[in-house]
Order: structure tokens, then sequence, then C-alpha cells
């Protein structure tokens, strides 16, 4: 059984198309500001040879959330860990209702990685 939560971010920072750093509003005025992998994507990198492509990827996510009225996290299944290999959230990000994991696969910006 899978369960789908979401929640409001508060405040956010782009690393890269792939990581972002949010700050997640948990209710009950509760917050927690968490290091998150977009889950089942794959975007270049911002520093070696993939420099270009990967400041125009994550340049285009901070885009999409600059221009969001809403933000949102859903998390995924954690591993046996809670998090990904390198210690991150895994979540799908959404803003304006818009799943951007997706939007980043269909406009050529990510490949599917699982």
């Amino acid at each position: 059984m899978s369960h789908r939560w979401l929640f409001p971010v508060q405040s956010w920072r782009v690393y890269d198309g792939d990581t972002i750093t949010a700050t997640v509003d948990l209710g009950f005025a509760l917050s927690i500001t968490i290091t998150c992998r977009l889950w089942g994507i794959n975007t270049p990198e911002v520093r070696g040879p993939e420099r270009e492509a990967g400041l125009l990827v994550r340049d285009w996510l901070i885009d999409r959330l600059d221009d969001a009225k809403t933000i949102k996290i859903e998390t995924r299944p954690p591993t046996e860990r809670g998090t990904g290999k390198y210690g991150r959230w895994l979540i799908i990000l959404w803003a304006n209702e818009e799943n951007l994991n997706e939007a980043m696969v269909r406009d050529g910006l990510a490949l599917r990685y699982f």
C-alpha cells in the first residue's frame, strides 16, 4: 500500500534540476527544512561537462517556482533508510497543481530515472 502525502512548501532553494532544499509545512505549527531529490528523473549536473545544460534546467525550475502561487511536495514511498542514495528525501514537486517532475521529462529537460 502506498500513501500520497502532500505538504505545502514555505520556502525553497534550488541546487540543480533534480535537487532542492525546502522548508515544508507539516501542520500544527511545525515545519522542517529538508534536502529533496525529485523522484523518477535525472537532470544534467551544474558542474563538469554538463554545466551549460545543467544551468538551463536549474533556471527553468527556478522560474517555475518563482511564478507559482502554490508549491507542494508529494512524498514517495521511502527506501529502507527513508531517503535516497545521498540522504535526500524522494519527492514529486508540484507548482500550481502541475507535476514538475513530469513537466521536465515532457519538455526534454530530464530523463526518467528509477
